[in-house]
């Protein structure tokens, strides 16, 4: 039996090494391929703001597994590769090679969809601009990181009030950054915390420089394309 997943993040990493256990354990004989259009798996994007803030160096430890590891363990992984189309009733993918261009049909017996999840962003004018960024995958980390760490860049103004955007907002403190933080709430994580938790922490971060902006949302960037 031939078993596809589409996707390798934190779902389809858990589900393919979970067969593969299986697959040894009772020598199934399944032949497990995997397909990611990224070059990387498992990145813990909850640490993202530790990395940026300096609060350790080597950023593997954000990676809780590898491809090299899923392939040990029998798995076929084929990172930068694109599910464009999926045939249920013939039973086939589409995939395309980011890397050549090639395309080509995969087969299978039964398919697991564990593509993941994208942020939602507002189509907001002049978000295509540089140094305007998400903040999700492990290359989103690297530039973050990169631009947190030029002295040149002095203004950096954080967009949602989540704990990642407030995670944030101390790291770029912490490189003594003018930091500015906006939300469309009235105040941070209003979904988590009462505001018996939140507002001393908002006094905290004021007393250490941030401006706080809520209330508020973006209606446009504006700048060229070098800011």
């Amino acid at each position: 039996m031939k078993i596809v997943s589409i996707g390798i993040n934190h779902a389809g990493t858990s589900f393919v090494r979970t067969l593969a256990k299986i697959n040894k354990n009772n020598n199934a004989k399944m032949e497990i391929k995997a397909f990611d259009r990224n070059t990387n798996i498992s990145f813990l994007g909850c640490g993202i703001a530790l990395w940026v803030a300096g609060e350790f160096e080597d950023p593997s430890g954000l990676f809780y597994s590898t491809p090299e590891k899923l392939e040990k363990m029998g798995v076929d992984v084929n990172m930068e590769h694109d599910v464009i189309e999926i045939n249920e009733k013939e039973k086939y993918i589409v995939v395309k090679n980011m890397k050549t261009d090639e395309t080509f049909k995969e087969t299978y017996d039964k398919l697991v969809v564990a593509a993941g999840t994208w942020p939602i962003v507002p189509k907001i004018p002049g978000a295509e601009l540089n140094n305007i960024m998400l903040s999700k995958l492990y290359q989103h980390a690297e530039h973050i990181k990169e631009l947190a760490q030029k002295p040149e860049i002095k203004n950096i103004t954080v967009v949602g009030a989540g704990y990642i955007g407030v995670e944030l907002v101390e790291a770029f403190n912490k490189f003594g950054k003018n930091v500015t933080l906006i939300d469309m709430e009235n105040r941070i994580v209003p979904r988590y915390f009462d505001e018996e938790f939140t507002t001393p922490l908002q006094k905290k971060m004021e007393e250490e420089g941030v401006t706080l902006k809520f209330g508020e949302r973006v209606e446009e960037f504006i700048g060229d394309e070098n800011n």
